[in-house]
């Protein structure tokens, strides 16, 4: 029995390991999401907001393995939680850059936000498709079959 077999009572459903990241544990510690996976999902998102062609440095697989492993490692809430606030704290500056904006300048300038907008909300939702389906929907059928 190896090292890694003897530390764990039970086999993993997945290889949740990969090169650019150092091998998880069952236990996965906040310092690692906080450390590795949360500031990943952080600087690809600020892209997609940012950019209308929505290159991003960080590759859609690399993305999607760090949602992965948040939702492998019960780490859902807080993933969820920290891309709430992170979509929250964008759509307010925004609303305050759209108050500052000249009268003449406001719609083209809403048009210009609203476009980037949509274009980055079709790739943050394929990107967190896994936590969607393993924690949001989860939760509002458990909403649903309370009411």
């Amino acid at each position: 029995m190896s090292i890694r077999t003897a530390a764990f009572s039970w086999k993993p459903r997945c290889n949740l390991t990969d090169g650019d990241m150092e091998p998880l544990s069952v236990a996965m510690s906040e310092d690692v999401y906080g450390r590795l996976l949360w500031p990943q999902l952080e600087q690809t998102l600020q892209q997609m907001l940012h950019f209308r062609s929505g290159r991003c440095s960080i590759s859609f697989e690399q993305v999607y393995s760090c949602v992965y492993k948040c939702v492998c490692f019960h780490l859902s809430d807080r993933l969820f939680c920290d891309l709430k606030a992170f979509i929250d704290e964008y759509l307010v500056q925004r609303a305050l850059e759209l108050k500052e904006c000249k009268e003449t300048d406001l719609l083209l300038r809403f048009e210009d936000l609203s476009g980037t907008y949509r274009h980055a909300l079709q790739q943050i939702s394929l990107v967190f498709k896994y936590l969607n389906r393993f924690y949001v929907e989860p939760k509002l059928q458990d909403r649903k079959s309370v009411v």
